[in-house]
Parts: C-alpha cells; sequence; structure tokens
C-alpha cells in the first residue's frame, strides 16, 4: 500500500511538472511570432526582440523588388527613347543626362534596342532612409540601330553580363527616384 502511494504521488509530481512545464512554454510561445517571410516565403518564428530585426531585413528585399522594378521601367523606357514616361523615376542630375543621350540618337537617327534577359544578382549596399545603392547584375542583349534597322553595335545573340551601381534618393512618401548610375562591370560581344 505504501508503494502505491508514493508510486501514486510519483505520477501525480510527474504530471504536474509536465502541466507547468507547459504552461510555461505557452507563455513564452506568447512573445514568439510566427511569420511569412516574404524573400524566401518561408515561415519563421521570432522572439519579440528580434521582430524589428526581422521588419528590416524584408523592407530591404521589398526595396530590391522594387528598384528592379524601376530599372526595368527607366532602362526599356530609355531604350526607346520615351523620356516622357521615366521622368518620375529620375532626379533633376540625372534627368539631362538621359534627355542629353535620347536626343543624340534621335539627331543621329539611332535607335536603340533593350532586351532585359534577368537579373544575375541585386545586392543592396547602402541602405539609409533617405538613400539606397543597389548593386545590379544582369544579363542584356543591347543593340544600336541606324534609321535603315542595320546594326551598329551589339549583337543580338550576345547576351552581356553588366553590372551598375544605381543610387535611389528619397523624394517623398515612399517615393524614390535614381540619382545616380555607375557602370561597374559590362561584358559586350
Amino acid at each position: 500500500m505504501i508503494f502505491s502511494n508514493i508510486l501514486l504521488s510519483i505520477v501525480i509530481v510527474f504530471f504536474l511538472l509536465q502541466f507547468i512545464f507547459a504552461v510555461r512554454e505557452r507563455g513564452m510561445k506568447q512573445h514568439k511570432l510566427r511569420l511569412i517571410s516574404k524573400k524566401t516565403g518561408e515561415v519563421i518564428e521570432l522572439d519579440a526582440a528580434s521582430f524589428s530585426d526581422f521588419i528590416n531585413k524584408e523592407i530591404e528585399a521589398d526595396f530590391s523588388n522594387t528598384a528592379k522594378i524601376i530599372f526595368v521601367r527607366v532602362s526599356e523606357a530609355f531604350a526607346k527613347g520615351r523620356l516622357s514616361d521615366i521622368k518620375n523615376y529620375l532626379n533633376e542630375k540625372v534627368l539631362p543626362v538621359f534627355e542629353k543621350a535620347i536626343l543624340s540618337r534621335e539627331n543621329l537617327h539611332q535607335k536603340a534596342e533593350f532586351t532585359l534577359i534577368g537579373f544575375k544578382d541585386v545586392k543592396v549596399l547602402e541602405d539609409t532612409p533617405d538613400k539606397k545603392i543597389v548593386s545590379f547584375t544582369t544579363e542584356q542583349i543591347n543593340l544600336l540601330k541606324d534609321e535603315k534597322d542595320n546594326i551598329i553595335e551589339g549583337d543580338p545573340l550576345y547576351v552581356a553580363t553588366v553590372t551598375e551601381n544605381w543610387t535611389f534618393t528619397h523624394k517623398k512618401e515612399n517615393t524614390w527616384v535614381v540619382s545616380g548610375i555607375e557602370n561597374k562591370e559590362a561584358h559586350f560581344a
């Protein structure tokens, strides 16, 4: 009888400790967050204290996507000579450079063709609230043609690897404009 009472006491203590640990763990889980990363699509469980670091990384991922969209729009419109499509994406220092290049092509009766094959790498090199520098390594086909559609520069079968650093500055309420483009490396035919 004494043995069964001791055994019963041990079982009760065991379940009581299990209950205490379960309640304690449940309380700890209340300080954990389960989020889905836009960057990777994974479900991530974070301590509440790590939340701000996670959000900053997600914002960087979101800005990389924003920067890619701006890159494509600006590059395609520039090649087509449609400055009006990209004026809102360029600051007052970069806009005249684009205007001059487009005007020069028009005066020479040339047209550019730009085909983005894809992004090999996109890195945010500098990230401040008012300025971001993004490095783009892309694969693209670039052609320059005369008025008779003869190719002056480029090869339609050659995919060039181009690395450029684009500087974005904050204009107003989540609006970013290109304030500089630095060509880092290009491999053309």
